[in-house]
């Protein structure tokens, strides 16, 4: 019987020994590394894998240590990539605020024309005060809005 539990011991060692070096070899080979790549449009991406689509610099071997030069490179480039997304960025920023500016202005010069054509097409024009009682302005008011808003066409909208 002593037999028995030396070999069972022996075998189930062996088993334990066999399933140790099976998973440190399929870590090893899972283990590929850190590479970094470098899209078509300049665009930097860390991986784990390498891809088809770019070009591939390998960083860092998985359980090796990493070329110190490699690692400076690294952040220098993260660095510049974070540069490059904020100046995207602001001159996005800027286009849209420049496009805003644009779209305003043009509203207002066409509330200006449209006012301006009112003014001058009807002789009783009237004007509501903050109490909103409405007058009637008198001919020499009415020129005035009328050269008023010419002047403020002519100074914004041209």
């Amino acid at each position: 019987m002593k037999t028995d539990n030396t070999t069972k011991a022996i075998i189930l060692f062996s088993l334990i020994l066999l399933i140790s070096i099976a998973l440190l070899t399929a870590s090893s080979v899972t283990a590929k590394g850190i590479y970094k790549c470098i899209k078509p449009n300049g665009e930097i991406e860390y991986t784990q894998f390498p891809s088809e689509n770019c070009k591939d610099q390998q960083i860092k071997k998985r359980g090796g240590s990493a070329n110190q030069n490699a690692i400076d490179k690294l952040h220098e480039d993260k660095k510049r990539a974070q540069i490059a997304a904020d100046e995207r960025n602001e001159q996005r920023l800027e286009q849209q605020d420049q496009e805003g500016s644009e779209q305003e202005r043009e509203d207002y010069c066409n509330s200006v024309r449209e006012n301006l054509e009112q003014i001058t097409n009807s002789p009783r024009v009237f004007e509501t005060d903050a109490q909103g009682n409405r007058t009637r302005l008198g001919e020499d008011q009415r020129q005035q809005r009328i050269q008023d808003k010419k002047d403020r066409l002519e100074e914004h909208c041209s």
